[in-house]
């Protein structure tokens, strides 16, 4: 049910700018694709579409998770977690991971 609706939602969306212009995909070409399957239960398709969302997906559910029994706890943020995650290592893992779904989804062809 929920992936009908998303398909029939999705068809009002305007078609990427980017690939239109430039022939290739954007770094974010598939993520409809990718939540329309996931509203669908098919996760490996998902993954197909768009696999540098379906991770950030789960990574930010589970932050999300961790993040809230430390406040329902009332307990603080680990600060070691929290300088890891704003760390300049971590923005170039993240940059590094952008570019490198960007190159599937341009070799896949997405």
């Amino acid at each position: 049910m929920l992936r009908r609706a998303g398909v029939f939602l999705a068809r009002f969306l305007p078609p990427c700018t980017f690939r239109r212009v430039t022939g290739f995909p954007c770094p974010s070409c598939g993520t409809t694709r990718a939540v329309l399957a996931l509203l669908g239960g098919d996760l490996a398709e998902a993954i197909r579409f768009q696999p540098l969302f379906v991770l950030a997906l789960l990574f930010l559910s589970g932050y999300g998770v961790f993040a809230g029994g430390f406040y329902l706890a009332e307990r603080r943020f680990p600060g070691w977690l929290k300088k890891l995650l704003s760390s300049r290592p971590a923005l170039y893992f993240l940059l590094f991971a952008i570019v490198l779904n960007w190159l599937y989804l341009i070799l896949a062809g997405i």
